[in-house]
C-alpha cells in the first residue's frame, strides 16, 4: 500500500490535493503541522481514503509552532474526527496516546536525519519494545545506497518477532530502498502527491511509485536493474527501461542508485540481486578496477556505461559508442562522410572517450577539447586522437562538433561552454538529454547548423542495454516514447522547482 503525504498551508489546498489523488493511493498521511489553527476536522471526516494524522514538531523536522501539550491535543482531536491512526514520535509527550487509543490506531515513529545507518540497531531496539499491534515506523537517512540494506534486515527481524514495521529511507540515497521497501516487508511506502513538492527528502511522486515503479507488484521474482551515478535525478533511463519492460510483459524494474562512491556500491551489489546497471557520470572510468571482465569496446574506449552481473562476476561493456554513432548518422547530411571528417569533441570523460573511439574507427579526424588540456591529452593518448585547448576550437574548423560534458544539463540548463558566436560545425551533437534543447543547440540552430540532441543517443544505447540484460530487444518505439514521457514529467518537476 502507498501512503500519500499531504502537507499544505491551508485546509482548502489540502482538500484540493486529496480530491485528485490518483491510482495507487491507499491512504493519506495528513500533516496537521501547518493547519493546527484552522478548521481541519472536515478533511478527515470527508476523506475517501483512510487518514493517518501527523503533527510534527519543528525539532522533528515538522512545522508545528506550539508546545507539546497543544500538539498532543491536536492528535486527540484528529482521532476523535475519525483518523484511522495517529503518528506518535517515540520518546515524545505524544506517547501518552499509547495509553488512550487502541494499539491498531497508532503509528509509533522514529525520524533520524543524521546521515548513515549506525543508529538503526538502537532505534530498532526501542521500537520493537512496543506492543505488537502498534505499527512501527523507522525513517532514517542513508549516507550511501548500501545503507538501505540494513533496513531490509530490520524488516525481516521485525516480522520474525511479530511486529509491523514501516521502513522509510530518506534522501537521494534512500530512493532504491523506498521503491523496494514493500517487497522487503514494509507495511507501506510513502509518496508525494503528483505536482506537489515532497514533504520529505527523497519522497517520489505517487505516479512514479504506483505507475513507473509499480511498487506493489514487485516480488521476489522481479528482475532488478538500475542506474549508477551522481546525480541521477534528471535521468530519463528509468522511464525508458521500465516502460519497455512493461510493454514487453517482463517482470522487471530499473531503479536509480544515486551514489558518489562506486566502490562501495559494487562491493554491496550482490546484496541487491541486480542483473545489471547502467553507469553514468562520474563513474564510467572509476568502476574499471572493480570489473572481472570488459568487452573489446569497453577496453578500447577505456570507459564503461553498462555492467552485467552473473555467476559472481561483473562484466563491463560500452553501448555509448554504438549509440552515439547511430544518433549522429541519423542526421549526417548525405554529402558529408565520417571518413576524413573533422570532428571536435568537447570533453574528456567516459562519454567523450566512447564517441571519440567510435568516430575515429569510422575514419574521422578527431580532436578532444577540454577546459583542462591535460585531461584531453591523456584521453587522446589512450585513443590515438588529437587534443587541443578549448580556446583552439575555432582554429580546428570542425565539420562536426560533439558536446560530451554535463554543462547545460538540468538544473543548470542555461549554461554553455561556448558563446553563441563560437559554436562551429556544420553538424552539432549535444549528448545532454535533459533538457533536450540545450543552450548550445539553440545557438547552433540559429547559426544554421544541423543539430542532434542527447536523447537520440540515450535511446539507442539503452535499447542495447535492455537486450543484453533481458535477452530480447525492447518493443519497437518503446524507448523513444518513454523518453518523451520522461521529458514531459521531468519538465513539469523543473517548473515546480
Amino acid at each position: 500500500m502507498i501512503t500519500v503525504t499531504v502537507r499544505a498551508a491551508s485546509v482548502a489546498r489540502a482538500r484540493a490535493i486529496m480530491a485528485v489523488l490518483g491510482r495507487g493511493a491507499g491512504q493519506v498521511e495528513l500533516r496537521l503541522d501547518d493547519l493546527a489553527d484552522q478548521e481541519w476536522e472536515g478533511l478527515i471526516a470527508g476523506s475517501r481514503l483512510p487518514v493517518i494524522a501527523t503533527c510534527r514538531p519543528r525539532h522533528e523536522g515538522g512545522g508545528f509552532p506550539g508546545g507539546e501539550e497543544e500538539r498532543v491535543e491536536v492528535l486527540r482531536r484528529a482521532a476523535a474526527a475519525g483518523a484511522a491512526a495517529v503518528d506518535v514520535e517515540l520518546g515524545s509527550a505524544a506517547e501518552v496516546l499509547l495509553h488512550e487509543l487502541p494499539p491498531a490506531r497508532l503509528v509509533l515513529s522514529v525520524h533520524d536525519h543524521s546521515p548513515g545507518s549506525e543508529s538503526l540497531e538502537e532505534h530498532a531496539r526501542c521500537l520493537l519494545a512496543a506492543p505488537r499491534a502498534v505499527a512501527l515506523k523507522l525513517a532514517y537517512t542513508p549516507r550511501r545506497v548500501s545503507d538501505c540494506l540494513p533496513g531490509r534486515v530490520l524488516l525481516a527481524r521485525a516480522a520474525g518477532e511479530g511486529h509491523r514495521l514501516i521502513l522509510v529511507p530518506m534522501g537521494p540515497a534512500g530512493i532504491p530502498g523506498r521503491v523496494l521497501a514493500q517487497v522487503w516487508g514494509s507495511l507501506w511506502s510513502y509518496a508525494a502527491p503528483d505536482g506537489v513538492p515532497p514533504a520529505a527528502p527523497g519522497q517520489l511522486p505517487l505516479a512514479e511509485m504506483a505507475d513507473l515503479y509499480d511498487v506493489a507488484a514487485i516480488g521476489p521474482g522481479t528482475v532488478l536493474t538500475g542506474l549508477l551515478g551522481w546525480p541521477v535525478e534528471a535521468s530519463l533511463s528509468p522511464w525508458m527501461h521500465n516502460r519497455a519492460a512493461r510493454d514487453a510483459g517482463l517482470n522487471a524494474r530499473y531503479l536509480p542508485f544515486p551514489e558518489e562512491d562506486a566502490a562501495d556500491f559494487l562491493m554491496n551489489a550482490p546484496a541487491w540481486g541486480l542483473r545489471g546497471v547502467s553507469v553514468t557520470r562520474p563513474h564510467k572510468r572509476t568502476v574499471l578496477p572493480w570489473l572481472d571482465a570488459t568487452t573489446p569496446a569497453a577496453r578500447a574506449c577505456g570507459a564503461v556505461n553498462t555492467l552485467t552481473f552473473g555467476e559472481g562476476r561483473v562484466e563491463g561493456d560500452n553501448t555509448d559508442a554504438g549509440g552515439a554513432l547511430a544518433a549522429l548518422r541519423a542526421v549526417l547530411p548525405g554529402d558529408l562522410s565520417l571518413d576524413g571528417c573533422r570532428v571536435s569533441i568537447l570533453g574528456a570523460g567516459g562519454a567523450a572517450r566512447a564517441v571519440a573511439w567510435a568516430l575515429s574507427g569510422e575514419g574521422a579526424r578527431v580532436t578532444l577539447h577540454a577546459r583542462r588540456l591535460s585531461r584531453a591529452q591523456a584521453a587522446a593518448a589512450d585513443l590515438g586522437v588529437a587534443a587541443a585547448p578549448l580556446a583552439a576550437l575555432a582554429g580546428c574548423a570542425p565539420q562536426v562538433l560533439v558536446h560530451a560534458t554535463p554543462v547545460g544539463s538540468w538544473p543548470h540548463a542555461g549554461e554553455s561552454l561556448l558563446e553563441e558566436a563560437a559554436v562551429p560545425g556544420r553538424v552539432v551533437f549535444d549528448l545532454v538529454s535533459f533538457p533536450r534543447r540545450t543552450r548550445l543547440l539553440a545557438h547552433a540552430a540559429r547559426g544554421g547548423a544541423i543539430i542532434q540532441d542527447g536523447v537520440a543517443m540515450l535511446v539507442r544505447q539503452g535499447e542495447e542495454q535492455f537486450r543484453l540484460w533481458h535477452g530480447q530487444a525492447p518493443p519497437p518505439g518503446s524507448f523513444a516514447a518513454a523518453a518523451e514521457e520522461g521529458i514531459r514529467r521531468r519538465g513539469q518537476e523543473a517548473v515546480r522547482g
